[in-house]
């Protein structure tokens, strides 16, 4: 059965075949698979005809590898076809079109684990305008109504958190009998720490904790396409506010600058040295990123007590005197707290900056005694960074996060800029602060 012809945000041309099968036109990617998807790219064409998308893939060689490499173009999971940008994204690389079918365990694993208590941001990478079917005005990075979709959908009770209500969505896409079948699944117990080696992605969390490691490399078989400069960066959302978060994309083509501004080095919760980028990136070239941090993941191990991830990247390495960073996060699950460890080896002297991109509409100082004090003033939740090994002051720049194609809203970096002799380490502690804890017995129990 054909869909309606339309167009989606982005002004492509686009038609929606409700059997399932897409197809890109020549050149561009081909999916076969159950469920409702979106194409993203130049001139996406979804096949009208389920006989014309076989034909098209089996005459085309070319079709199938383009898919297997995702080239520049997108494909996500949507119910309601459609998504936004890239926090806990699958990469493509090598993806089999099985891998998403509706049983697929990549996207239950991944949903499961990558929830967070204020958004979710689960996906096969992104389209540039988000969602395509929009029944309620969201931010285009808040994907929380997914899970209840979906809980209904495949009843699958993982799906359904113990305090989420049935999402208007829901009644939208599935009607009445979609709210009763959500509303009879049982609550899935809290996710829990989880690693995604083959998407680079590592989470430590509990409840309301939730810290998220990027050790994706550049993507697209080392092309770059939409990656960022992001190796071993962090984001961090607890006590249902996201505090530390991935700047977004901004813009494309429209304002290159701009893009090449968000996808820098400087604009990511990472450490940068000399001033130069992880990954070499050129402001005429936004869709080309260079390949030399090749992030790797060095230990993983999750407890009941605590999780550790240690990776490195080699980014540096081009640098006059090489330059290896490499970073070690421990979660402490009793005490609710991270520790993130950078150590700094080569030889030389050189200029470190350590910087955590913090979230728009947060109230940030720093603190005498040098702890960096960011509050929730609406929630009242608070997280304390804590520095360690470092002996010049913390420092806040202006910065911008992007929660929606083509909007920005004012945010700021916090950083520690110094000039050492390798090798060097520095030691974060992050610790978060409910509404109503004492922020001097948070303090007490940091130990660096």
């Amino acid at each position: 059965m054909t869909g309606q012809r339309g167009r989606c945000n982005s002004g492509r041309a686009t038609q929606i075949d409700l059997s399932g099968r897409i197809t890109h036109a020549p050149g561009k990617i081909a999916v076969h698979r159950r469920q409702r998807a979106f194409a993203g790219g130049q001139h996406a064409e979804v096949a009208s005809d389920t006989g014309a998308a076989a034909r098209c893939t089996n005459r085309s060689p070319r079709l199938r590898k383009d898919f297997q490499v995702a080239q520049a173009h997108r494909l996500q999971v949507d119910l309601a076809g459609g998504g936004n940008n890239h926090h806990a994204n699958i990469r493509a690389d090598g993806f089999a079109a099985q891998d998403i079918g509706r049983n697929g365990q990549v996207i239950k694993a991944s949903v499961c684990a990558g929830a967070k208590e204020d958004l979710i941001d689960l996906h096969i990478l992104d389209l540039p305008n988000r969602r395509n079917h929009v029944y309620v005005r969201r931010t285009g990075d808040d994907h929380s109504y997914l899970l209840a979709v979906g809980a209904a959908v495949f009843q699958e009770p993982r799906f359904k958190t113990s305090d989420q209500n049935a999402p208007e969505e829901l009644l939208w896409i599935l009607g009445a009998q979609g709210v009763r079948d959500y509303q009879a699944l049982r609550s899935s117990e809290s996710p829990q720490s989880q690693a995604f080696p083959d998407a680079g992605t590592y989470i430590l969390r509990q409840d309301d904790l939730y810290l998220l490691l990027n050790t994706s490399g550049s993507g697209v078989k080392g092309r770059g396409s939409h990656g960022h400069n992001d190796a071993l960066s962090i984001e961090v959302s607890a006590c249902g506010t996201a505090f530390i978060v991935d700047p977004g994309s901004y813009l494309y083509t429209a304002d290159l600058s701009e893009r090449h501004l968000f996808r820098s080095t400087a604009y990511h919760s990472t450490v940068e040295i000399d001033g130069a980028e992880q990954n070499t990136i050129d402001e005429r070239a936004p869709f080309l990123i260079g390949n030399e941090a090749q992030p790797r993941v060095l230990g993983w191990e999750s407890g009941v007590e605590k999780d550790v991830v240690i990776a490195e990247h080699d980014g540096y390495e081009r640098l006059p005197q090489p330059v290896t960073h490499r970073r070690t996060v421990t979660f402490n699950k009793s005490d609710r707290w991270w520790l993130v460890a950078d150590d700094i080896s080569g030889e030389g002297e050189h200029e470190l900056a350590f910087r955590f991109h913090l979230a728009p509409e947060l109230e940030i100082k720093v603190r005498p005694d040098g702890i960096v004090e960011v509050c929730d003033k609406m929630s009242g939740a608070r997280m304390l960074i804590v520095a360690s090994g470092i002996t010049v002051q913390a420092g806040l720049e202006e910065r911008f996060s992007s929660r929606d194609y083509g909007a920005k809203q004012p945010s700021l970096s916090v950083y520690w800029r110094l000039r050492s002799a390798l090798p060097f380490t520095a030691y974060f502690g992050i610790v978060p602060i409910a509404s109503g804890e004492n922020v001097g017995d948070r303090i007490r129990i940091v130990e660096i």
